[in-house]
């Protein structure tokens, strides 16, 4: 069935204001958490804003593949909570990965120069928690 002009028209309004609500969502669970979700839509994507060449950034960043890993899921489910918190409550997540494994793959992607500041003000808050053995 093909959505009719009108519908077209209100189904990317609505989906314009949940990205929008989106960001006041996560504000409302720590301050960071927009520069959190920047930071990860920088680093994974591409200069025009379309998914990055992934391969090549995980290539270029030299880490590992357990790293790439973690580090990927981390934004996985960064982006899927809005947040570093589960979405059930005041437990956070970690990535599993260390800070400089992390802040490589950042310096791989196409958009480092905006990632880098962000990692700067919000990284140093994640890396306090950063832990091998946590569980994401």
């Amino acid at each position: 069935m093909q959505l009719t002009s009108k519908e077209r028209f209100y189904a990317h309004w609505i989906g314009q204001a949940s990205w929008a609500g989106a960001r006041i969502v996560s504000e409302q669970m720590t301050s960071y958490a927009t520069k959190l979700l920047d930071l990860l839509l920088l680093t994974f994507s591409d200069r025009d804003g379309e998914y990055s060449d992934l391969s090549g950034v995980k290539s270029a960043s030299a880490v590992s593949d357990e790293a790439w890993k973690a580090a990927t899921t981390y934004a996985a489910q960064a982006l899927s909570n809005l947040c570093n918190y589960k979405s059930f409550g005041h437990s956070k997540f970690i990535p599993r990965c260390s800070a400089g494994d992390f802040e490589a793959i950042i310096k791989a992607s196409p958009n480092h120069a905006k990632a880098l500041p962000l990692w700067s003000e919000v990284g140093s808050g994640l890396t306090d928690h950063y832990s091998y053995s946590a569980k994401v």
